[in-house]
């Protein structure tokens, strides 16, 4: 955590530092750790919102600065602890997750496309969206079950979504398991509110929509690659 934050701190001074700079795109994370009152440490996530203090301290760079939270990529689904695996003896692929189908998540879609339409969006509307107002790119909001059914319907393949305790999920996948887990626990018990109580804009305030990519249309594009 303390190498992310003193990446992010170091970009912001020389963000402050440039003159010539008009327009701060700051890439960052609600704090997951503040926002369920310390159940919740996630430090990809926690890292990057107390760069935002830094940031907010700093007034000249404040003025000039849009903090842009992401969703969840669609891409997600090829990393190891997304992807559904074969078990053998019922011939299913097994989703195991620590959090419930009925987990609430907010998506992206194509982030190789997406993220450059509300960048695009924000330096073009700098009366919107300067003075350190925050901006949640997102296509849509869904499950972690219905996710699993578009992979299913997508791939053809039958699945079946396994909960298993988070300490199950770190074993699997030391590590990034606890990581990723107590962030996905962090969505399921606050919904909406683990995304922070900061006031944001999201795809309608930017007057994005038809060219956004949206999860399952990613998730196709993804499947049918040759470098699948």
């Amino acid at each position: 955590m303390q190498v992310e934050y003193t990446q992010g701190v170091n970009l912001a001074k020389a963000a402050s530092a440039t003159r010539s700079l008009e327009h701060f795109v700051w890439s960052t994370l609600p704090d997951r750790k503040a926002i369920s009152n310390g159940k919740w440490t996630v430090p990809h996530c926690d890292a990057k919102a107390q760069v935002d203090i830094f940031i907010k301290k700093d007034k000249a760079l404040l003025a000039k600065t849009t903090f842009l939270w992401t969703g969840f990529f669609a891409e997600t689904l090829h990393h190891p602890m997304f992807v559904p695996n074969l078990l053998q003896s019922s011939g299913k692929r097994i989703w195991l997750q620590p959090a419930p189908p009925s987990t609430p998540v907010f998506t992206i879609g194509d982030h190789t496309i997406n993220i450059g339409h509300f960048v695009h969006a924000i330096i073009q509307q700098p009366n919107l969206t300067l003075s350190g107002k925050y901006v949640f790119a997102t296509t849509e909001t869904t499950t972690m079950g219905k996710l699993l059914d578009h992979w299913s319907e997508i791939t053809g393949k039958e699945t079946e979504y396994l909960q298993i305790s988070l300490e199950e999920y770190d074993r699997l996948w030391p590590m990034w398991g606890m990581e990723v887990g107590r962030d996905l626990r962090c969505w399921d018990e606050f919904g909406a509110e683990s995304w922070g109580s900061e006031k944001w804009m999201g795809r309608e305030e930017l007057g994005l929509g038809h060219e956004l990519v949206g999860f399952r249309e990613a998730l196709v594009a993804l499947v049918e690659s040759p470098h699948n």
